[in-house]
């Protein structure tokens, strides 16, 4: 739906090329050329005087490096600064993926930044509605390929859940339908999912799924997403054609 909480970006380095998604961007210095070896130094005051740039616009920051898997140094560096600056949630492209490709790193680690506030907000009502009916219990979440994590692990990392609905659907039609091979169509109230399912497993996208036209460096299961649900949002424009979400309508009895 493109929505998410204000975010910021501190990049070290040189800027990766290519859009990136909405963010107030910093640049604060420092690099390591492809093999990881420090090619400059980073200039700590000159990073405080940039991420104060952020102060009051982000409810998060992300940071992301250079050849930032080689050597994540200066992303650890940076990210202790911010936390001790500004007190918000950070998120370092490393601590996300493994994977080469600095553009694919940083689109990752700024959605995850945007999605830490409103995972972690849910994650605390669903405890309080929790023990309001009396259910003393770990709170698991589904990552994109199927796998869970806990909570805790959920709210540092929420990116990590894109794809989750469609990786839970699966299995529950697996479970039902007692089937290992077909195509599994999971209607949401945003989207609708569509997967394969092949001898008993469903491929999972390794290069990273795609989410409202961002690639990702999150595994997650290989499933064509449409933006048509149960609650999508239709509407008309001037020229008579029609457009069906990502905007879903709230209350459903619109």
């Amino acid at each position: 739906e493109g929505k998410g909480c204000r975010v910021g970006l501190a990049v070290t380095g040189k800027m990766p090329s290519g859009v990136i998604p909405d963010a107030e961007i910093v640049t604060v210095g420092g690099s390591f050329d492809i093999r990881g070896r420090l090619h400059r130094e980073l200039d700590e005051n000159y990073v405080k005087a940039q991420i104060e740039t952020l102060r009051t616009k982000v409810d998060a920051v992300a940071v992301s490096g250079y050849a930032c898997v080689r050597n994540p140094e200066h992303e650890l560096t940076v990210k202790k600064i911010i936390r001790e600056e500004l007190q918000v949630p950070v998120v370092c492209a490393h601590e996300l993926t493994c994977e080469l490709g600095y553009y694919e790193r940083t689109v990752t680690a700024v959605l995850n930044a945007k999605l830490i506030p409103l995972i972690k907000r849910l994650i605390e009502d669903t405890r309080i509605c929790l023990h309001e009916n009396g259910i003393d219990t770990p709170i698991m979440v589904v990552r994109g390929d199927g796998s869970y994590m806990d909570s805790e692990y959920a709210m540092e990392r929420p990116v990590e859940t894109i794809l989750s609905g469609p990786a839970a659907s699966i299995k529950g039609a697996m479970f039902l339908s007692d089937l290992q091979d077909g195509t599994i169509i999971d209607v949401g109230g945003t989207t609708s999912d569509i997967a394969m399912l092949r001898k008993g497993k469903v491929d999972l996208s390794m290069e990273g799924a795609q989410v409202g036209g961002w690639r990702t460096r999150v595994k997650a299961v290989d499933v064509f997403t449409c933006g048509l649900g149960g609650d999508s949002r239709i509407t008309v424009d001037r020229n008579n054609e029609i457009h069906i979400g990502p905007d879903k309508v709230i209350p459903a009895s619109y």
